[in-house]
């Protein structure tokens, strides 16, 4: 079950810590025990891959029999992916420990320039 969630209204800027917190359902609405699953949050421009995130690296499950996760893009991170300004896609993908994959979030998501990146 995918949901799109378009993040345009939210205010997210290069260098701040940017948290999204997700609540990962099957398709009859039911929450999807995490325990032992392997979560993946991609953060792609229009033409090329800019980030990964995964549990331990940027994903922390936060209740998994409620199937409840918590994305964290730091700083550091954007960094080293050079993640520009402007409208990125994502996607949460999630492989539960009995081999099921879902695609569980989609959308776009919109980070402005900072001043003190901009005049550092």
């Amino acid at each position: 079950m995918s949901t799109i969630v378009n993040l345009t209204e939210e205010a997210f800027h290069i260098g701040e810590t940017i948290t999204l917190d997700v609540t990962c359902l099957d398709a009859d609405g039911a929450p999807i025990n995490l325990t032992g699953a392997g979560i993946v949050f991609r953060l792609a421009s229009k033409s090329a891959r800019l980030l990964d995130a995964t549990l331990g690296s940027g994903v922390s499950l936060t209740d998994a029999p409620a199937g409840k996760c918590r994305v964290t893009i730091s700083p550091a991170m954007q960094t080293a992916a050079n993640v520009p300004p402007g409208d990125h896609v994502y996607e949460l993908k999630v492989t539960t420990s009995g081999g099921g994959v879902s695609i569980q979030a989609e959308g776009v998501f919109a980070i402005s320039d900072s001043l003190f990146r901009k005049y550092a």
